[in-house]
């Protein structure tokens, strides 16, 4: 786990030597917030590409093992996020589901050669209207692997004075799931938030990652999406 106290106190300490103002808690616990998002759209994406991104991830990889409907619609967590595998279990058996591109889901559905026939140990999957539906559409005992919503992680600055100065004492509302492995990055990222320049900075900590560079520009820095 990552440190929320510790995190606030770093990004002070920088950020009095740069030219950002005061922060309040609510601006702390917003950017963080965003902060959260724009890294787990990154590294969820890659997750497989290097063990560094499992390391980073592995507070927030979760799975869920439940029976579609009978129409094959499977129930998608509430905390989900990313996919990361899904595989259904046949007799027993875990075996590999297919994922199916929205433009070849007609052909995966009419044609005889490419339609999944679970008599031939074949399912696939695909995304439509926020579910996740398998084919053939039946009842299936799947397990889904995921990238969960990083949890919410907040600070609480608590002002007080004594005859020198004031002050705010920072405690923890909750801490970051997330590995060690990735502090350096929030740091930069939440300095980047202020106002302060730290691209260079960012892209070295997804680089010592693994994370090719066309993967991360813009995406890591500028966008907050939580696409599927």
């Amino acid at each position: 786990m990552i440190s929320v106290v510790s995190l606030w106190k770093q990004i002070q300490t920088t950020a009095k030597s740069g030219t950002s103002g005061y922060q309040s808690q609510d601006e702390f616990n917003s950017d963080l917030a965003t902060v959260q998002l724009r890294i787990a759209n990154v590294l969820c994406d890659n997750y497989h590409i290097s063990e560094k991104i499992e390391d980073a991830l592995f507070g927030l990889i979760k799975s869920n093992t439940a029976d579609t409907d009978t129409n094959g619609v499977f129930v998608m967590p509430t905390d989900y996020f990313r996919l990361i595998d899904l595989w259904y279990n046949l007799n027993g058996v875990p075996t590999p589901a297919n994922k199916i591109s929205s433009n070849q889901i007609s052909s995966y559905t009419t044609s005889y050669i490419r339609k999944p026939d679970l008599t031939k140990d074949s399912l696939g999957y695909y995304f439509m209207d926020s579910t996740l539906q398998v084919l053939p559409k039946t009842q299936v005992n799947a397990t889904l692997v995921y990238c969960q919503k990083p949890p919410a992680a907040s600070i609480t600055l608590t002002a007080a004075s004594d005859s020198n100065s004031d002050y705010l004492t920072p405690t923890a509302g909750a801490d970051l799931i997330w590995s060690p492995v990735v502090y350096n990055l929030f740091v930069y990222m939440m300095l980047e938030m202020l106002g302060i320049e730290m691209r260079d900075n960012i892209l070295y900590e997804y680089a010592t990652l693994g994370i090719p560079k066309e993967a991360y520009i813009g995406m890591s820095i500028n966008t907050n999406q939580n696409a599927q």
